[in-house]
């Protein structure tokens, strides 16, 4: 979208005859499909959704796990950034940052399962991921909601779950 935007500005530039793209947008929009309707209730998120998280040693070895096996095949999360964000506590605090780190913990446990001797590896990889995958908040989302960095990643890291388990 942005190289479309960019394109139209330098062309109103190169051709000073041309009508702003931004007028031109406003009279072709429809109100009845880009504002949304009154009657639309507006999603509130829960002040504190009270997650669940695997204690201290546990929550290491988990995102030592994602960082070591998954993100070098699909960097979805800086490591950095993450590390000082949860070093700090920020998933204590903000549940959108939470829902990563419950979806890292899905998706690494995976890895980090332990095999028992009655259960095949399909069923102990998927059990092993859903105490922390069904904390997640994925249905909680509507379309006139306001998307988060931290939101977007959580659908994206809890998505490579769901391919790599057929839920």
């Amino acid at each position: 979208m942005m190289l479309a935007v960019t394109a139209l500005d330098h062309r109103k530039r190169v051709d000073s005859n041309l009508p702003e793209w931004r007028s031109t947008l406003k009279e072709i929009k429809r109100p009845q499909f880009w504002e949304l309707p009154s009657w639309l209730p507006i999603p509130h998120e829960p002040d504190a959704m009270h997650f669940e998280f695997p204690d201290r040693d546990e929550l290491r070895m988990l995102v030592d796990t994602y960082f070591a096996e998954l993100s070098i095949y699909c960097p979805l999360v800086h490591r950095p950034s993450f590390e000082r964000s949860l070093s700090k506590g920020l998933h204590l605090r903000d549940n959108a940052f939470g829902a990563v780190v419950l979806a890292i913990c899905a998706v690494a446990s995976g890895y980090r399962y332990e095999q028992s001797s009655t259960d095949d590896y399909a069923t102990t990889f998927v059990k092993s991921g859903m105490k922390w995958f069904k904390q997640l908040p994925i249905q909680q989302f509507s379309l006139g909601q306001d998307v988060s960095l931290y939101r977007s990643q959580m659908y994206c890291v809890s998505g490579l779950l769901r391919i790599s388990t057929f839920y």
